[in-house]
């Protein structure tokens, strides 16, 4: 496997978790459930369904560094 595969398959890897994340966040708001997080700290956040941020604006990197 050559460099440029190696990039590709990265890349193909990390938007298909963004989809996931995309997908998880509209389920959670569309069905009113509490998403729940580990943070970094190794403590348990509950965000609201209301405070769920709109989808189709958030990326997991925004989300890494809201958490920073």
């Amino acid at each position: 496997m050559t460099e440029k595969d190696k990039i590709e398959l990265k890349n193909k890897i990390l938007r298909g978790l963004e989809k996931c994340y995309q997908d998880l966040l509209a389920y959670k708001k569309r069905n009113n459930e509490e998403l729940v997080i580990l943070n970094k700290n190794k403590e348990i956040v509950i965000i609201k369904p209301q405070d769920i941020p709109d989808v189709t604006k958030t990326t997991i990197q925004d989300s890494v560094q809201q958490d920073l």
